[in-house]
């Protein structure tokens, strides 16, 4: 792959080079012309766009992985935040929450499988060249929501140029399908068989999370979305509702409110 993907860089400019408004494009995307546009307005917002997003990642990655090392510290420390009473609770509650976000993880792992080879075995239809590779990049890319299968797409669209438009557009069509598969038939159906997560509302969380708080409201929005249904299965329905039903007695403010009336 970095043998060919210059070689299909350069075709793509030698094939744009073809048209005036592609002249155009290769001039304006010259890194001299974009730090002159606007005073280096847009490369200034991409660099910062893109080092934001990078250093967002980071800060994620360390934190997950402290609390991956020593997960009962931190459990301990919130659970101490409790009342004597209810710690006991509280730690079997964070113990669950703890099972469901391991049950995402494992649900992701195998959609990420299907994903790989489902584009592999795609590609590999269509004839593009180093398919098994193209297939576990789409692998490890689609634990990205969306953005990921884009980015996976781009080397094997750059590959398939050299034989054509109909193999650009076979190609891009395994990763739309693919695509589509994953997000409203694969990733749904899995994460309710292992993290009990119901597909419309994985996808109405998706769309929620990513339209208050972009990419990472997206890449965050299943695993909080199971996260969540945890902490309201196991605080709110079990130990509120349910305990109300099994005493027979109303919670402190119905009571205080009935006395009232």
């Amino acid at each position: 792959m970095v043998e060919q993907l210059p070689a299909a860089v350069e075709d793509l400019r030698a094939r744009l080079e073809d048209y005036a408004w592609g002249e155009e494009l290769l001039r304006r995307a010259r890194p001299e012309a974009l730090m002159s546009d606007g005073g280096g307005g847009v490369a200034t917002t991409a660099v910062m766009t893109t080092f934001g997003a990078l250093g967002n990642f980071v800060i994620m990655l360390f934190i997950g992985l402290y609390v991956a090392l020593d997960p009962d510290a931190y459990r301990r420390g919130l659970v101490s935040l409790l009342t004597p009473s209810a710690r006991d609770d509280g730690d079997e509650v964070l113990r669950k929450a703890t099972g469901s976000l391991k049950n995402w993880l494992v649900a992701q792992l195998m959609s990420m499988a299907v994903v790989g080879v489902l584009t592999w075995l795609g590609l590999w239809l269509v004839g593009v060249p180093l398919a098994p590779i193209l297939g576990l990049i789409a692998a490890l890319l689609a634990f990205i929501p969306n953005i990921g299968p884009i980015i996976a797409a781009a080397p094997a669209v750059l590959l398939a140029l050299s034989d054509g438009p109909t193999t650009v557009w076979l190609v891009v069509g395994v990763y739309v399908g693919v695509q589509t598969l994953e997000s409203y038939a694969i990733t749904p159906l899995i994460q309710k068989e292992r993290a009990s997560l119901a597909p419309a509302l994985v996808i109405s969380v998706q769309l929620l999370m990513g339209v208050l708080f972009g990419g990472l409201g997206l890449a965050l929005a299943t695993p909080m979305a199971a996260l969540g249904l945890t902490l309201v299965r196991e605080v709110y329905v079990q130990r509120y509702l349910d305990r109300e039903a099994r005493t027979g007695k109303a919670a402190p403010a119905e009571k205080e409110g009935t006395d009232g009336g």
